[in-house]
């Protein structure tokens, strides 16, 4: 398996947070442009988008977390495998 480098994922919770606020943003623009009888840029499919993006930063940081810790896994096997076979060659 080569060495493939997992995507890095620099979102944190002040991230999270500026996405709230973006959501927050977006509906009050939204909310306007109705009483105004006027369509908006962007609408409920963009904030869903949103909200499932800010939902899902905890999700790819476990998902990050695990793909890394199993690659650290399959590489102390790979190391002990070699040693063992070495050991008996000796």
């Amino acid at each position: 398996m080569p060495d493939v480098p997992l995507p890095q994922i620099e979102a944190d919770s002040t991230d999270s947070e500026a996405l709230a606020d973006i959501i927050w943003f977006i509906k009050g623009r939204l909310t306007a442009c109705q009483d105004r009888g006027t369509s908006a840029e962007l609408g409920e499919r963009h904030i869903e988008a949103l909200r499932r993006f800010r939902v899902s930063l905890q999700a790819m940081s476990e998902i990050r977390h695990r793909a890394m810790a199993a690659e650290h896994r399959e590489k102390l096997a790979q190391h002990f495998a070699s040693v063992a076979k070495k050991g008996k060659a000796k």
